[in-house]
């Protein structure tokens, strides 16, 4: 269903950026953070303990979504990731700060079509934002703070390529991908350049987005949640069709090479019922890491596996941080 922003506030969500920022010379993204206060951190009066905020470890995630969506679609995600950590209920619990942003020309991130330049949304200048992005929360680790990235489709082999070219100069605790796919394979959206349908004339692309954009709602939720699908297909329709063209003509999938070249604590996990990169494609990807700690498979779900099963997606999140740490989940 559509998330409610009041859970954030039930959960001591506190979000200390909501803007659009420059990332780096001349690039403006819009991006959040959201940080989850434990009960053990309140006065009487509501106020955060700074000093034992301070004090504690803090594990910092960053969201990267797929192609041409958006970061609010985590929302979701990260309630559920809130109730699942707060559950533990330890003395020693880690802090949590979610790290959010609108890729360029996706959400609020979109410019004004006079400003907009076809390699704006390149596969490079995408992966330098990326990178961007990173280097801002190294940045504001602390001693004992943990760094991880969850990312979703073709976020997935963006982070890969981003990781895989900058090597041990991002110090990323664990990576944790979500219907991800080597470029190639038996699906239809894992292909270089996007599918030939982009290479049609932004005006007839306009004609059929919200066509389009249906097929795609048919095949990305396994259920019937009619309210999460019309959110869906209202932000998709906002989506200028020249920019998901200029978009799609320049992807660049990761292939297993860049795979293979990390070496980083990894989770990979699927919807069973998948259909636009299918789990055969999925498995394949997931054989690619040298760090696999496990490949989860999460039945009754679609791509977007993270929308409609949050809670057990947040659930092997959380069992994979800890279990880096050896912690007994």
């Amino acid at each position: 269903m559509k998330y409610d922003k009041s859970s954030l506030n039930e959960l001591l969500f506190e979000e200390s950026l909501s803007q659009c920022i420059e990332v780096r010379p001349g690039r403006n993204l819009y991006c959040r953070t959201l940080h989850l206060k434990h009960e053990h951190e309140q006065d009487d009066d509501d106020t955060p303990n700074e000093t034992t905020a301070t004090n504690q470890r803090r594990i910092h995630i960053l969201f990267v979504h797929g192609s041409m969506a958006w970061s609010d679609q985590f929302e979701p995600l990260i309630c559920s990731l809130g109730h699942t950590l707060l559950s533990r209920q330890q003395k020693d619990l880690p802090m949590l700060t979610c790290h959010l942003f609108d890729a360029f020309g996706c959400g609020k991130s979109r410019p004004k079509r006079s400003n907009f330049n076809f390699s704006d949304v390149s596969e490079r200048a995408l992966a330098n934002d990326l990178k961007a992005m990173c280097d801002r929360i190294r940045d504001t680790l602390g001693e004992g703070d943990e760094f991880f990235i969850v990312a979703h489709s073709y976020g997935t082999s963006q982070v890969v390529t981003m990781l895989s070219e900058a090597g041990t100069n991002i110090a990323v605790n664990g990576v944790i991908m979500i219907a991800g796919a080597v470029g190639g394979g038996s699906s239809q959206v894992a292909i270089d350049g996007g599918h030939c349908i982009f290479r049609l004339p932004i005006f007839v692309l306009n004609l059929i987005q919200s066509k389009l954009t249906n097929e795609f709602l048919s095949v990305a939720y396994f259920g019937t949640n009619m309210e999460l699908r019309k959110y869906s297909g209202e932000k998709s329709n906002q989506n200028p069709m020249y920019i998901v063209k200029a978009f799609y003509r320049q992807t660049k999938w990761a292939t297993k090479m860049d795979i293979i070249k990390l070496n980083i604590p990894s989770l990979v996990m699927h919807g069973k019922e998948d259909k636009i990169i299918p789990l055969n494609d999925g498995a394949r990807f997931s054989e690619a890491f040298q760090n696999l700690l496990d490949f989860i498979i999460v039945p009754n779900a679609s791509h977007q596996v993270f929308e409609e099963n949050p809670c057990a997606v947040s659930k092997e999140i959380i069992h994979f941080i800890f279990k880096i740490n050896a912690v007994e989940c």
